[in-house]
């Protein structure tokens, strides 16, 4: 005797976003394929005929069939005490694959710790003469694990957020007192802060720093471009045409870099013309600078071009004691010009 096919009703709501789901172009095809399963079956049209039509096994429809039949009283609950929205979510979880265990884990946690330890870990710490290694093969040979590739040693490291492959430099600061430390970068924030408002009005705030010791490198041959089958050819030999420096400005109100400067070296004469050549882009304006203190910035070649600029007619004195370095210069506090900073 056949096996009676599980019977399917559906309610206004349910058909109306059972069609949507079954319509649709952008969702996955197994929930529209499944969702087409659920429509005809409900149209009392025969498992073996929607297998035939859908191009799929009659056993899948009958497996699907089933299953959404089972949960008729649940949807009809959820129907009337939940809006559209939750119902779409219920029916959407009915038609989606049931969890699964999948392969049971090949490494206990234990080992998993093991190996990203021994990841984060010099070969210099562990008595091995190496600058770097590859952690995958050490767990072997530590006996860790029998065997492991490196890409799978990856992906433990990628769920633990580490990289221990990857660096960076970092500049740790020399701070002397704290408290001037905080009230000078208290300042420098609410400068940033409010730089779209002097920004707005005309004022140029300007961060200004720069990067030594970039490499100039040319490829001794041009790159050739990808072709169907190939990727991008870059020449892997290059001539090495010395070092260069960036000092670059960025205006904090929009982020945008304006006039670099490359050269060879970065002295005062270079960094007062750099200062110069920025000016001039737009003369009239006024302009905030925000620099470390490099005893380039603070150079007497700067703080006379500083005085011209803001027309101060006093006469400069040498730097006040605690101040005291290689030429670094002060101007007292008489009046400026409006227009300068």
């Amino acid at each position: 005797m056949a096996q009676q096919a599980a019977k399917i009703d559906l309610s206004v709501k349910q058909r109306m976003i059972i069609e949507r789901l079954a319509r649709s172009k952008t969702e996955p095809q197994r929930l529209v394929e499944r969702a087409q399963i659920v429509l005809r079956s409900a149209s009392g049209e025969l498992c073996v005929d929607q297998g035939r039509a859908l191009g799929i096994d009659a056993q899948r429809v009958r497996r699907w069939r089933k299953r959404f039949a089972r949960t008729r009283e649940m949807l009809a609950a959820a129907e009337a005490a939940a809006d559209k929205a939750d119902l779409e979510r219920k029916i959407r979880e009915v038609l989606m694959d049931e969890y699964r265990s999948g392969t049971p884990p090949k490494f206990t946690p234990e080992q998993v710790s093991l190996m990203v330890a021994l990841a984060c870990h010099k070969p210099s710490e562990l008595g091995l003469p190496l600058s770097h290694w590859t952690a995958a093969r050490q767990a072997v040979e530590l006996k860790i694990v029998k065997s492991i590739s490196g890409r799978h040693l990856d992906r433990f490291l990628k769920d633990a957020d580490l990289r221990p492959h990857l660096s960076r430099y970092w500049l740790n600061p020399n701070i002397k007192s704290m408290e001037e430390f905080s009230a000078e970068t208290a300042r420098i924030s609410a400068l940033y802060m409010e730089s779209p408002a002097p920004s707005a009005a005309g004022t140029h705030v300007v961060s200004v720093d720069e990067k030594t010791g970039i490499q100039a490198l040319e490829r001794i041959a041009p790159t050739k471009p990808p072709a169907p089958g190939q990727v991008e050819k870059r020449e892997f030999e290059y001539a090495r045409h010395g070092t260069t420096c960036l000092t670059a400005n960025m205006e904090i109100a929009t982020g945008k870099l304006i006039t670099p400067t490359l050269g060879p070296t970065r002295n005062e004469e270079d960094f007062v013309e750099h200062i110069r050549r920025t000016v001039a882009t737009d003369p009239t304006a006024p302009w905030v600078f925000v620099l470390d203190q490099l005893n380039t910035h603070l150079s007497e070649g700067l703080v006379r071009f500083v005085a011209r600029r803001c027309r101060i007619k006093s006469e400069l004195g040498r730097s006040p004691p605690s101040l005291s370095s290689h030429n670094r210069w002060w101007v007292p506090e008489p009046t400026r010009h409006p227009n300068s900073r």
